[in-house]
């Protein structure tokens, strides 16, 4: 699934994911757990690792990931999207302001 990404567009997916993470200003176990698995599925080198777990120290932190948005690759655009929104669902309750991020990428990406 993951196979056809290159690292800069591995980190770039892990970016956006760690933001939606925090649409609702807060990241719930099931994230957390969510973001490990695809994590595992990544394999990441150590460096990447560290910023993924200094994304989700803080909630600061999600405003430096908004670029990501922009970073979308066309051809992977639906499987960024797949992964954001089986984030959010991940714990049994979307929020408005996760179900809004997520239009709003759907939005974006379909523009591109």
């Amino acid at each position: 699934m993951f196979d056809d990404l290159t690292p800069a567009e591995k980190q770039n997916l892990l970016k956006l994911v760690c933001a939606f993470a925090w649409a609702d200003e807060h990241i719930q176990d099931e994230e957390r757990a969510t973001i490990a698995k695809l994590v595992d599925q990544l394999e990441l080198g150590d460096e990447q690792l560290r910023e993924v777990h200094f994304w989700l120290q803080d909630k600061e932190h999600a405003a430096d990931l908004v670029g990501a948005m922009d970073e979308v690759p066309k051809a992977h655009r639906d499987l960024f999207v797949d992964v954001c929104r089986q984030l959010i669902g991940s714990d049994d309750h979307v929020t408005d302001d996760e179900a809004q991020e997520l239009a709003l990428l759907e939005i974006f990406t379909d523009r591109l």
